[in-house]
Order: C-alpha cells, then structure tokens, then sequence
C-alpha cells in the first residue's frame, strides 16, 4: 500500500511536522550554516568546522534544507538555492531579520498560548510579557531593534508599490506612520519629481532620518511629528498608511480614515497597504496573519469588503486594489464627495 493512497494522512502529517522544519531552519540560523555557504558551496565537514558542530548531524541537517528547497545538496557538498539566499545577510532583499524576530520569544511565546487568544479574543502577548507590544519593547531595547529591523525587512513587498502604482501625475506624498521610512524612500528613489512626508511618532521619526537623508537634504522630503490618531497635515495628493490600520479596531481605524480624509483634497488619494483576506481558503498568508495579530495586537485583517465599510463610514469610497507579493494588496480610496462629520 503506497503512500499516495492516503492523501489525507499525507498532507495532516505534513501540517503536524512543519515546525519541525521551521526549527531546523532556526537552528541552522544560530548556527551561521546559512551565512557560511553564502560564499560558495561546502561540505558538511567544512561548515561543521566552521560553525562548531557535529559533522554527522550537520550533514543530516543539510539533507532536510535541502530537501525543504533551501539548499542544493547532492550527498557532498551543499549550495545555496535562491530562497536559501533570502536567509543572508548579504541579499537585498534579505529576510534574515525576520526570521530571526520570529524565533524571539516575543513572536514564540504568544503563538504558544493561542488558546489563550481563542477563548478570550485577547491578545496572548499582554499575558505572557503583563503588558502590551510596544510598552514590553520599550523597556527591551534588544528586542526592540530586533522588531525594528523585523518590521523594515517585512515590508519589503510594500515597497513594490512605487512601480506597480502609477505616481505620474502625482506631486506629493505623505507617508502616515511610516515607521523607518523604507517605503517612502523607495517611492521617492522610484520617481524623482515627487515630494513627500513621514508622519511619524517623534521617537520613530528620528529612526527614519538615516533613510531619507538624501531627500530631506534635497528639500524633497520632511519629518513632521505626529499622530494619525490626530489630525494630519493638509496638502498632499496621496495619503499612504502601510501595514496600520490592521493593529486597531474598527472604531478606531475610522477615526484614522477619517483623519487622512480630513487631510486630502477633493481629488486626492488614499493608498491602504494591508493582507487583505479574500475568496480563496488556500490563501494562507492573510489568514495566518490574522491569527498573529490577534495574539499580538489584538488586531486583525480583513475583507476588502470590511475594508470598504471602514472607509465609506469614514466619508471615502474604495475604487480598486494592486496586488502585491507576499500576501499585500494596496487599497486605493477616493473621497466620497464631502468630508464626513466629526
């Protein structure tokens, strides 16, 4: 009786076993395995050498990456595949932070007590660190930078918006809690006759001064101090919010919305970049997201139906969405024709 036989088993098995794969990706990280092949191929012996470890269970190890299709491995020597490669520190579009934020136990101990979510409807994190994400990272200065980086590198993908929507006729943008500034400087390098802005907590905005250096410098870009809790300055002809408003509730994503539209022209523009969960159950990524900021936040993502009612309570009509990677999609919004009341 042949495996394929049993293709419910099959597949149970392979949800049941995938952390295990993610360890071994972790572990492999701790050790620097990745880091070594980034200059060529190797043997199991040499990265053993190399990184401290046992060269039979390296070589085990290099079997399952390379099988996972992180590596290229043929019994002799191991290289990297072109995934294996997001995991350096050298690639630019490396995921490396990434990864290794979600092996910090702030990412590992909330997803340990989903359950705790799931009766509740409470973020898990507050009960394991007895305060929220961002009052725990402020007292943690090493997890902070590993959650900045994190959060930088996680959205990459967004910066793919300034080729895939067209900024041609537009004269300035403003970045609204833009975090580091990798976005807005990315829309800014991809079309020099733009203008733009970073709205930003104080604290933040300085983080994002290395980033846009060359534009503020140029006069094309400032940092204004800010909240999009209140109002936003006037005078933009597109308003971004990138990977905001699915850390709040409904209640308070309207008064953003409401916010930006209070600060846009008639004819302005509104751009939403977030996991927008949609028709196909085989779309993982917006759904695993969902779970992850519900642990951590006590946020979620959404529809772009639900999307869309946010907007029209907040006076501003959805008028099509760009597909990104990585599970994104940005919204574009539109005023509905007058502002709403306060």
């Amino acid at each position: 009786m042949r495996g394929e036989d049993h293709p419910a088993e099959e597949k149970l098995f392979h949800l049941l076993t995938a952390p295990w794969i993610t360890e071994a990706v972790h572990a492999s990280i701790r050790l620097g395995v990745f880091e070594e092949l980034a200059g060529g191929p190797r043997s199991a012996a040499d990265l053993a050498l190399a990184t401290g470890s046992d060269p039979a269970a390296i070589a085990r190890l290099l079997r399952l990456l390379g099988a996972a299709g992180l590596l290229t491995e043929d019994g002799h020597t191991a290289a990297l595949t072109s995934a294996g490669r997001l995991l350096t520190t050298g690639h630019e579009r490396s995921l490396l932070p990434l990864a290794r934020f979600y092996d910090d136990a702030c990412t590992r101990e909330p997803w340990r007590r989903l359950e705790h979510s799931l009766r509740t409807g409470e973020p898990s994190f507050e009960r394991v660190f007895g305060s929220t994400v961002y009052e725990h990272l402020a007292s943690a200065p090493q997890q902070l930078a590993l959650f900045s980086d994190a959060m930088a590198v996680g959205g990459l993908p967004a910066r793919d918006l300034a080729h895939f929507y067209d900024f041609s006729p537009v004269r300035h943008v403003t970045d609204v809690g833009g975090g580091d500034g990798s976005l807005l400087s990315a829309i800014l390098a991809a079309h020099p006759h733009l203008g733009g802005r970073l709205v930003e907590l104080p604290e933040v905005a300085e983080r994002a001064r290395r980033l846009l250096a060359g534009p503020v410098r140029e006069g094309r870009c400032e940092l204004t101090p800010g909240d999009f809790f209140a109002p936003l300055p006037p005078g933009s002809d597109v308003y971004v919010l990138c990977r905001v408003l699915h850390n709040w509730n409904d209640e308070e994503c309207v008064r953003i919305l409401r916010n930006c539209r209070e600060a846009m022209a008639e004819d302005g523009r509104l751009l939403i970049v977030e996991r927008v969960i949609g028709s196909d159950p085989g779309d993982l990524l917006p759904l695993l997201f969902d779970l992850h900021m519900m642990v951590v936040m006590g946020g979620c993502e959404r529809s772009e139906a639900q999307y869309a009612a946010l907007l029209g309570a907040a006076g501003l009509d959805l008028r099509g969405s760009v597909r990104l990677s990585l599970g994104l999609c940005a919204l574009v919004a539109a005023p509905l024709g007058h502002k709403p009341a306060s």
